[in-house]
């Protein structure tokens, strides 16, 4: 079962805006993680640039937002 299906199922037995609250949440953490890949890209720190990186893509599989 895909992230997202096993969420929407959850959100059944949930508050109403359960849903709402989870992208909203993931938005202000990807717009946060965003801001540290552009600053690691800025300052060329590559250790930085992927840690960024590997924490924004964790946050979009949780949530079923990846390719």
């Amino acid at each position: 079962m895909e992230r997202w299906d096993l969420l929407v199922q959850l959100s059944a037995r949930a508050p109403a805006n359960a849903i709402c609250e989870l992208i909203d949440s993931f938005l202000a953490t990807i717009a946060r993680q965003t801001a540290s890949i552009a600053q690691a890209i800025e300052a060329r720190n590559h250790a930085a640039l992927r840690a960024a990186a590997h924490a924004l893509r964790g946050s979009s599989l949780n949530v079923g937002a990846s390719p």
